[in-house]
């Protein structure tokens, strides 16, 4: 997949471009991939071990306010659920690729308003400060007057550098730790044992939902990557 480079806004940093007029902190690299249905970006997938997710030893990296890979910033008791689902399809010889767990508020209130100022044509003037987040949604100048062409601008840059598909909800699983996103691949044809030692037959990868369920891990069906300790 194609690499671009992107900077983007990150909370509490006053350097200011001239360009975008947010506040700006380092460069980062976003990969294309498959959008996730709750929060809407297309995120960098990276491979990883449950052992090693679980020891936090692997996390997206490059974005400020980034949306974490690791189980171990799952709550706990999902945490231990999703390790050992994960350890079931590895031990049947399928493979998994976790591409979102823990998502911080503040970057889905960033994704969130970027995109309704972009794409949905949400005044600048009307969004909400949120505490620890320090931005100039509005692009006020001196006189308190807002530039409306240049918020759209800075907000559809936004946007993009966040490679988002459509639009973010603030609060979801993934805010409040309970929700992975992550792709199976290698277990069609093979047996996955559920939590009671079972072993369950996938003739399609629909046959998993049964499976991650038995663990506490719920499939949401209508989202391909997406599971959670509620199916929400």
């Amino acid at each position: 997949m194609a690499e671009r480079e992107c900077v983007l806004p990150l909370p509490g940093v006053e350097h200011a471009s001239a360009d975008l007029g947010f506040a700006f902190h380092r460069t980062g690299r976003v990969r294309r991939g498959r959008a996730c249905g709750q929060c809407g970006e297309r995120q960098q997938h990276s491979r990883v071990s449950a052992a090693r997710s679980a020891r936090g030893q692997r996390r997206a990296m490059g974005l400020p306010i980034p949306t974490s890979t690791s189980l171990g910033d799952l709550a706990p008791a999902f945490s231990k659920a999703v390790t050992r689902f994960i350890a079931a399809i590895e031990a049947a010889g399928g493979s998994v690729t976790i591409s979102a767990t823990y998502r911080p508020p503040e970057r889905a209130y960033l994704m969130h308003y970027a995109w309704a100022i972009a794409k949905e044509g949400a005044s600048p003037t009307s969004i909400a400060a949120k505490a620890g987040v320090d931005i100039d949604w509005a692009h006020l100048d001196a006189k308190g007057r807002s530039d409306q062409k240049a918020a759209v601008k800075a907000a559809l840059a936004m946007v993009n550098g966040y490679g988002m598909a459509h639009s973010a909800v603030l609060v979801s699983r993934h805010t409040e730790k309970r929700a992975i996103d992550m792709t199976i691949s290698g277990v069609v044809g093979k047996s996955v044992s559920d939590a009671n030692g079972k072993a369950m037959a996938i003739k399609s990868l629909k046959d998993l939902n049964p499976v991650g369920k038995s663990y506490g891990v719920v499939k949401l069906v209508s989202d391909a990557p997406h599971w959670s300790d509620d199916g929400h």
